[in-house]
């Protein structure tokens, strides 16, 4: 397992599925339908096309009901860790083995918190499972779509997705904050030229040294309002870690200086923007007063995303 040590992902689908119902609406109270219905598969996969590959993966759980209590005696009761999972790319299949937590030793279990984006040891010991194939058959190639087929629970979940084909930014950069003043931090700006005609999504996620991948609250992008245009300008705005304790509205999304972050700027086919787009705006939309947001899927017979991308990393250091 020393792949898992290099590239950190996000957060577990888990983090998501307590959010696929909606709140209450201002005006009159809403019971959402068939709440205690017999639970979804709910699906976090994804094959990444990159310059520094990692193994195909799915993380598997059942949805929660609208009024149902979390905690980690829940969170295990959601997770799958018994089910059959193939990927396949057309010609070739691969079986996906479960690497469950608390199989692990003490240095297993730190790569594979670091592989998933979270700390193992704060979920109150639920036994989280990963399904993964290193060096399979299977390749993750720019264009080639993929096929995954899950069974579970006396049922069948299955999905497609393409692998776009990568756009690479033209350049980043980092200035000063508006009149400087904030001078121990600065602001990262990214450049692309997006290709002309042809419908673009974009995802990005940012690592700061030692430390998993991250995403902001609204990660996502698409071309619609700079399709063709060369080194379109927009921020790479610094995403504040869950749970931190570190937010503060003056330095939200700043760099300091002397840092060493990573980038991973990723092209993403639609079905996949839809659901991270419909995601986080489910996430924000929270209160007494928030409006309903049904979370998108490309997942038949169940819930979740399986996702295709094309990376590319970068490795910056912020001027002092």
């Amino acid at each position: 397992m020393e792949i898992i040590h290099r590239y950190s992902i996000i957060a577990p689908i888990w983090m998501l599925a307590l959010a696929l119902l909606l709140f209450s609406a201002c005006e009159r109270e809403y019971i959402p339908e068939n709440i205690n219905d017999e639970p979804d598969i709910v699906v976090e996969g994804y094959i990444e096309s990159s310059d520094r590959p990692i193994p195909p993966y799915v993380i598997l759980t059942r949805s929660a009901n609208f009024f149902r209590e979390f905690d980690p005696a829940k969170l295990e009761q959601m997770t799958i860790r018994d089910a059959f999972v193939t990927i396949s790319d057309g010609t070739s299949t691969d079986t996906l083995a479960p690497f469950c937590l608390n199989t692990l030793s003490a240095a297993e279990k730190k790569l594979v918190s670091a592989f998933l984006g979270f700390d193992a040891d704060s979920i109150g010991g639920a036994n989280l499972c990963i399904y993964t194939k290193f060096l399979g058959k299977v390749k993750a190639v720019d264009g080639g779509t993929y096929y995954l087929t899950v069974k579970a629970d006396g049922k069948t979940v299955t999905s497609a997705t393409t692998i776009p084909k990568r756009v690479a930014l033209d350049s980043i950069k980092l200035i000063p904050t508006y009149n400087n003043i904030i001078d121990s931090m600065m602001q990262m700006r990214g450049y692309i030229s997006d290709p002309a005609g042809t419908k673009n999504y974009y995802r990005s996620m940012i690592a700061e040294e030692g430390k998993s991948f991250i995403a902001g609250g609204n990660s996502v992008i698409n071309d619609n309002f700079f399709d063709g245009k060369p080194s379109f300008e927009f921020p790479l705005s610094k995403p504040t870690r869950p749970n931190s304790g570190n937010f503060n509205f003056e330095t939200r999304g700043l760099y300091k200086k002397g840092e060493k972050v990573t980038v991973r700027y990723m092209c993403i086919d639609e079905a996949q923007f839809d659901f991270w787009r419909t995601a986080e705006q489910s996430a924000q939309n929270q209160g007494p007063f928030s409006t309903y947001t049904r979370i998108k899927t490309n997942i038949k017979g169940g819930l979740g995303v399986w996702g295709g991308v094309s990376a590319t990393y970068y490795d910056v250091t912020v001027p002092k």
